[in-house]
């Protein structure tokens, strides 16, 4: 008997975690889609798109959702996670203060900002991880990028 083989499209998403002048406050938007994230807080992100690369894709999409313009170099990786379907790539950035009055709510989800001390908050109110997501990119300057793969 032959080994069925399952192939997977795997689908690249980005997404990123800005940070007020003073670390004490994230940006993170109330989610509307997917479906199942729907109501939740979790970063700005999204599709990455056709060839583009990685801190494009953040870039674009960090504009569209919050109007705040950055630069590719803006953005650190702080966390790689992939699965047989999907790969998450996590970025972390500081914004100006004139960065941080641009926010604009440009779509149907809404972004805001939230005092990092109230962390525990997302456990309630957060996609799945986005705590963790959070605490990790404040503590990754100068360490090494975070790591995780899941297999079937």
């Amino acid at each position: 008997m032959q080994a069925q083989v399952i192939k997977y499209v795997v689908i690249k998403y980005v997404l990123g975690f800005a940070f007020s002048p003073d670390n004490s406050k994230v940006l993170l938007i109330r989610k509307e889609r997917p479906k199942w994230q729907s109501g939740l807080l979790n970063g700005v992100g999204g599709k990455v798109e056709g060839e583009e690369w990685l801190r494009e894709a953040m870039v674009r999409e960090f504009k569209e959702e919050t109007d705040i313009d950055t630069s590719t170099t803006d953005w650190s990786m702080f966390l790689s996670h992939e699965a047989p379907d999907y790969e998450l790539r996590c970025f972390s950035t500081k914004l100006t203060f004139a960065q941080c009055k641009q926010l604009e709510q440009t779509t149907d989800e809404k972004p805001g900002w939230y005092e990092v001390k109230h962390l525990g908050r997302l456990l309630v109110e957060g996609v799945p991880g986005v705590p963790m997501y959070v605490a990790a990119a404040l503590n990754h300057s100068g360490r090494p990028l975070y790591t995780t793969t899941v297999e079937l």
